[in-house]
């Protein structure tokens, strides 16, 4: 059985931190031998990569967008240096106006947030009289270090997939409507299911580049399942109540195993076909959904 309450947040942060470490450590020897002045900017690179990263998918879009938004600022910077005319008060209200883009869309589009930063840190070289051209050569040059010993960190040092969240949050609400469906335990409510159903769509925000990771179709038809599966439970919680007549506990049983079968099957990526039950024809409304819950359980088994 899985931990409903998912892992402690202790063990989340050791696990950034060890991350962290394993990237940090070689981008700055490696930023170092690029240049003993500027070695820090590897550094950054690496360890604000894992700032707000919540999976290696994440993680390697991050990468590459910082990568595209480097390059982009390097040549947004040289234009700005031979375009504007050297008046004091225009270069300062470039500067300016570079600093709110950069705030501004690194959350909205991070590859476009630095590529504002970038052409921020040109104009401000330009601004004290370096030469840019070449300074903006050395950060193109540790960015590529410090993105590139991020993303190799997050894949391979303690990784998190997102498709290991979404087996989890899937396996949590699977044995949830187990303990609905289970005579001899008392279920959550409805919102405990939903909130269930939120933790896996929040986990399955794959990020662009997670078809290179995972099976990003599988995954999302299963999505769609669980939701499936917890409306159909909502449902039969609703008639269930309200119902004068006796529902047979073995379909109970059958079903409350089969929920907790799937999950671990989930949880330890097995795919398995599961035999179909018996159901009544021409049954109450209650044994309807519960033959719906049933398919729903075994589409989630074939997408395991």
């Amino acid at each position: 059985k899985t931990d409903h309450a998912g892992r402690a947040p202790a063990d989340i942060s050791r696990r950034r931190a060890v991350q962290v470490m394993a990237a940090v450590m070689p981008a700055a020897l490696a930023g170092f031998l690029i240049s003993p002045e500027r070695w820090p900017w590897a550094v950054l690179v690496a360890m604000f990569m894992f700032f707000g990263t919540e999976n290696s998918g994440r993680l390697l879009s991050k990468g590459l967008q910082n990568i595209v938004g480097v390059i982009a600022g390097v040549a947004l910077a040289i234009v700005l240096s031979n375009v504007l005319p050297p008046m004091l008060w225009l270069e300062f209200a470039v500067i300016m106006v570079l600093t709110f883009l950069a705030f501004y869309l690194i959350p909205v589009h991070y590859a476009a947030g630095m590529a504002a930063v970038t052409a921020l840190i040109g104009q401000a070289l330009a601004f004290g009289g370096d030469n840019v051209a070449i300074l903006l050569q050395l950060r193109l040059s540790e960015v590529l270090v410090g993105a590139a010993f991020g993303v190799f960190a997050g894949l391979y040092v303690m990784p998190e997939r997102a498709s290991d969240n979404v087996r989890r949050a899937c396996a949590n609400l699977l044995n949830d409507v187990a303990n609905v469906l289970d005579p001899d335990q008392v279920g959550p409510n409805a919102a405990h299911l939903r909130d269930d159903l939120a933790k896996a769509y929040s986990a399955a925000d794959f990020g662009r580049l997670a078809g290179l990771l995972i099976d990003v179709t599988g995954m999302r038809a299963a999505l769609i399942e669980m939701a499936q599966l917890q409306h159909l439970t909502d449902l039969y919680h609703h008639l269930e109540a309200r119902s004068e007549g006796e529902i047979p506990t073995h379909y109970l049983y059958e079903l409350a195993r089969r929920c907790r079968a799937t999950a671990e099957q989930v949880v330890n990526r097995r795919r398995e076909i599961l035999t179909p039950l018996s159901w009544p024809d021409n049954a109450s409304p209650e044994l309807g959904v519960l033959a719906a819950i049933d398919a729903s359980v075994q589409a989630i088994a074939r997408q395991a």
